[in-house]
């Protein structure tokens, strides 16, 4: 293992952990504040999410797996892509684009594309760990 190995390695580490604070924590607070979402809909939706996300992970799994024997630069390119659609979905779900009934839809799609996409860099770079 080369030195630049870790660093790579645990740069992303303090990325995905600075993130999942305001998704757990200050999401609920600032969509029920700013936006007016009863905190009830709000726990029901992220719920329904995870639940969605947690069917997805296995299959995210196995198709990482399928990435790595194409080697790390493949990784790294699609942990690259992961990235920037994950940068995405939290910006959009900051800053929704929509009001009213269309704010749930919204929200809802926002938070697919953002699990999915902290899915997909959590278990490649879990992955990426196990074969450092």
């Amino acid at each position: 293992m080369k030195p630049t190995d870790g660093l790579r390695y645990g740069s992303l580490s303090i990325a995905l952990a600075f993130l999942a604070l305001p998704l757990y924590v200050l999401l609920p607070n600032h969509y029920a504040r700013n936006h007016g979402v009863d905190l009830a809909s709000l726990g029901f939706l992220l719920l329904a999410v995870r639940i969605l996300d947690a069917v997805f992970d296995p299959l995210l799994g196995r198709w990482l797996d399928r990435r790595f024997e194409h080697g790390i630069r493949s990784v790294l390119r699609l942990m690259t892509a992961g990235a920037l659609v994950l940068a995405l979905g939290l910006g959009a779900l900051l800053f929704p684009q929509a009001a009213g009934p269309a704010l749930m839809i919204w929200l809802m799609a926002s938070l697919v594309v953002t699990y999915l996409a902290y899915s997909t860099l959590t278990i490649a770079h879990q992955s990426w760990g196990a074969r450092l």
